[in-house]
């Protein structure tokens, strides 16, 4: 699992995932506007996932005492 969190913190492995949706949706013959739909899709997921994550190593770090570090 940490392998999947890892690569969906990428924002290289996003951009490369969002690349290729576009890139079979278009190939698969779907309308411009359906392919942009399907990148805006990615890339909100992708960005809420990033956001989650960030507010939860926050609330992590706000629970630990002063005096401890990673």
């Amino acid at each position: 699992m940490s392998v999947i969190r890892a690569l969906l913190r990428s924002r290289k492995f996003v951009s490369a995932l969002t690349a290729l949706a576009a890139s079979v949706a278009v190939v698969l013959g779907f309308e411009e506007a359906v392919a942009a739909k399907l990148v805006t899709a990615i890339i909100a997921v992708a960005g809420l996932f990033i956001l989650g994550t960030a507010a939860e190593d926050v609330a992590e770090k706000l629970s630990r005492p002063d005096g401890d570090s990673k």
